[in-house]
């Protein structure tokens, strides 16, 4: 019921360790009691294994509370010291090493993508959240859209359970000692959430990506540890301290109201105050009168305000998060098409094949192909390799930072090269693609392209020192040929492009001397404000047929980009700025124009969202391409490749089987990105696969007939199944070293009796 499990209530993965540190933390506490490391082992062991991403932080958790433990009741612990220390450094051992089979492979997945990171040194101080925006997460209802992606740390615990923190910092009965004590863990969570680099260190050495500071449950757990600690001594607390921790508990309120915060009300703040003196009073009353007001009484009113207070936290923050939810017409529009055709498709067609939706659930990435149990070329996340979406993206793939996502206006060329035989769109792509329409339904329909190449194919040799541009028309381009052996394009390039950069057509971006100085030194011709806007009414053929939204972008700073279009058919242009991470601006890469008449003026527009200035418009322009499909080439080519698909077999997941006849010396080719725990063996003999065009797999082959086997088997599996089995080992020697030392004190008080 903390505000982290609220926050993330929709996203399982954020909750299915986290929910476990409580558990946790019982396991240390028996350890410390003498118990066994039983309970500790299981119950961290089990968060690794469920997501080892929130299973690192737990680690960490796990021995700042034993250190915590471990410095407040040293004095207490005599002779077991020793015993504690054993169970909890080879418990934390087994704990971590039983689900090393699974968390090894996926770490080193994450090599050349998630961990290439080097903020790690980055240790500046986050000046942009002051003490009075973290203390506003503590009150009902702190939450909003925006605070939801990139805000603060999610750290609600109840106002009774904050109010006790005041209440043991100012009770005179505890310690200095052990206020620092309690202190210190609570300080090191605080500083993290402040300073990059430790919050990278705290959160897997990993920058996160929306969602900032997945961590604070364990910061909100310690809280309710001293909450806890302090309320078992209420009853015997001075007057004079609890009135000190009720003004600063007011203080602590009236200083947050007085930011005026827009994801936290004072409703909120009010009805905190509510629940809090709802709550003292049940504890007064206890204090006065325990024999009318029994401690029993007292836990369950407690338990069942905190309750109360919890659920209408959950309704308020939930509440803001209403316009990412799905209705029935959502689901009748999406979902429910995107399973009608997947279905479909699967029964018609048990061959190996992509299939992807122009129009997903999600516009930004979305999971599609694992809603829909299709094989899709992507799903959304952040940690696929970086090779992979920057060599899908030097074909056109649209991507930001470290996400791509399929969207409409892809080519032909495109869609064939990576295999995708079905596609789901609104656009009929039978005069854009040439593709076949299968059937409609609720508005979307379902077309066949059949020029997809097959996963594994036989191909020409010598293709895997294959050299990539900046240029995606020319990449396909060369990669055709490369795999055919043959010498025309599948794209015809435009040749001729006249640029012009615009100002805002509201005329106050930036002033017409300016626009014509940056014009002039990239040889490009400047308009008017006044002429752009004149022109802004007409609109182009482009614009009309254009997937982009091209009156959003004329609003602002723009290059116009007009041509002569060079053939008949459909026009796709590629701005590579545009999914550059370091400008942030989602675009779509390589997109459709519209279809075009030879000798029809064409116009398109690059958004200028930077500041401009000479380097950046030289950089717009320069990756600026229009081409055109070769529509006859690409027939030709395809259906080469497709002769040399062989006869293709899925054994398993990971286990496919193939049987190819090459008239010469050839390489067998497959669309698959490169990993290296693919194995390939021809005729019962491995074969060294090779990285081709930066991204798919390839090997040399004789002529002749062959049969192959492709195996997946994650780089680290097998060391980690040792490890697994080592911890096996540490847990039976745990139990003789634990059975051991309960003989050894039976017998040892079993003397004392008789003595």
């Amino acid at each position: 019921m903390m505000g982290f499990n609220v926050a993330y209530c929709y996203q399982y993965n954020f909750i299915l360790s986290p929910e476990l540190l409580p558990l946790i933390a019982l396991g240390i506490h028996y350890i410390f009691k003498g118990k066994g490391p039983w309970l500790y082992i299981l119950s961290l062991g089990y968060a690794i294994f469920a997501s080892f991403y929130f299973g690192f932080m737990l680690c960490l958790a796990s021995a700042v509370l034993f250190l915590f433990w471990y410095v407040r009741d040293r004095d207490t612990l005599s002779g077991n010291k020793k015993k504690i220390w054993v169970n909890y450094i080879f418990g934390s051992l087994a704990a971590g090493l039983l689900p090393a089979l699974v968390w090894l492979p996926a770490l080193l997945s994450f090599s050349g993508g998630r961990l290439n990171q080097d903020s790690i040194l980055d240790f500046t101080f986050a000046e942009n959240m002051s003490a009075a925006d973290f203390c506003a997460k503590f009150f009902i209802g702190a939450n909003s859209i925006n605070e939801q992606i990139n805000g603060h740390p999610n750290v609600f615990i109840g106002s009774l359970a904050l109010f006790l923190n005041f209440a043991f910092f100012s009770d005179r009965r505890n310690s200095a000692r052990k206020k620092i004590v309690y202190a210190v863990p609570l300080i090191f969570y605080f500083i993290t959430f402040y300073i990059k680099a430790f919050s990278m260190v705290v959160q897997g050495f990993s920058a996160t990506n929306w969602f900032n500071y997945r961590y604070s449950f364990v910061f909100s757990f310690l809280m309710i540890l001293i909450a806890y600690e302090e309320f078992s001594q209420l009853r015997e607390m001075d007057a004079a301290d609890f009135k000190k921790a009720c003004v600063a508990f007011v203080l602590f309120t009236v200083l947050v109201f007085g930011q005026r915060y827009s994801f936290v009300s004072g409703g909120g703040m009010l009805l905190s105050l509510v629940f809090l003196s709802a709550s003292l009073g049940v504890i007064w009353w206890n204090r006065i009168d325990p024999i009318r007001a029994p401690t029993d009484l007292l836990v369950m009113l407690l338990v069942l305000l905190c309750s109360i207070e919890s659920y209408a936290n959950y309704v308020i923050c939930t509440g803001v998060l209403k316009e990412w939810e799905f209705d029935l017409k959502d689901y009748q529009n999406t979902l429910l098409v995107g399973s009608v055709f997947s279905e479909a498709v699967q029964k018609a067609d048990s061959g190996f094949f992509r299939m992807e939706n122009e129009h997903s659930t999600n516009q930004f990435a979305s999971n599609d192909p694992r809603l829909f149990g299709y094989n899709g070329l992507i799903y959304f996340g952040s940690c696929e390799s970086d090779f992979v979406y920057k060599g899908l993206s030097k074909f056109g793939m649209s991507w930001v930072i470290n996400r791509m996502w399929y969207k409409e206006g892809k080519p032909n060329v495109f869609d064939s090269l990576l295999g995708v035989k079905y596609l789901i769109s609104e656009r009929d792509l039978a005069e854009e693609k040439a593709y076949e329409r299968l059937v409609e339904f609720n508005g979307y329909q379902l077309f066949k392209n059949h020029n997809a190449l097959p996963i594994a194919m036989l191909a020409a040799p010598d293709n895997a020192e294959l050299t990539l541009t900046l240029n995606p028309f020319e990449n396909h381009n060369a990669l055709w040929k490369s795999l055919t052996g043959f010498d025309e394009d599948v794209f015809n390039q435009q040749k001729q492009i006249k640029f012009t950069y615009r100002a805002g057509i509201d005329g106050t971006t930036v002033d017409r001397e300016t626009a014509k100085a940056y014009s002039a030194s990239i040889s490009m011709q400047a308009a008017s404000a006044e002429a752009a806007s004149e022109e802004s009414g007409s609109g182009s053929e482009a614009e009309k047929a254009s997937v982009r939204d091209v009156k959003a972008i004329r609003q602002g700073n723009h290059i116009e980009c007009s041509f002569t279009a060079e053939q008949d058919g459909p026009v796709y242009a590629y701005t590579g700025l545009m999914v550059d991470e370091n400008y942030g601006y989602a675009g779509e890469a390589m997109y459709c124009l519209g279809n075009f008449q030879k000798g029809d003026e064409v116009t398109d527009y690059i958004p200028v969202n930077a500041p401009p200035s000479e380097g950046l418009l030289n950089l717009l322009c320069a990756e600026y391409y229009i081409a055109y499909p070769n529509q006859k080439v690409l027939d030709e080519y395809s259906a080469k490749l497709q002769t040399g698909a062989g006869l293709l077999e899925k054994r398993s997941d990971s286990h496919l089987t193939g049987q190819v006849t090459a008239e010469n010396d050839s390489r067998l080719f497959f669309t698959i990105p490169y990993d290296e725990g693919w194995t390939l063996s021809v005729d019962g003999k491995e074969t060294p696969l090779e990285k081709t065009a930066d991204l798919f797999m390839s090997a040399d082959i004789d002529a002749g007939e062959h049969s192959y086997e492709l195996r997946f088997f994650p780089k680290g599996m097998q060391t980690g199944e040792y490890l697994s089995c080592l911890a096996l080992v540490l847990l039976i020697g745990l139990t003789v070293y634990n059975h051991a030392g309960k003989k050894r004190s039976y017998e040892e008080s079993s003397e004392e009796a008789l003595t």
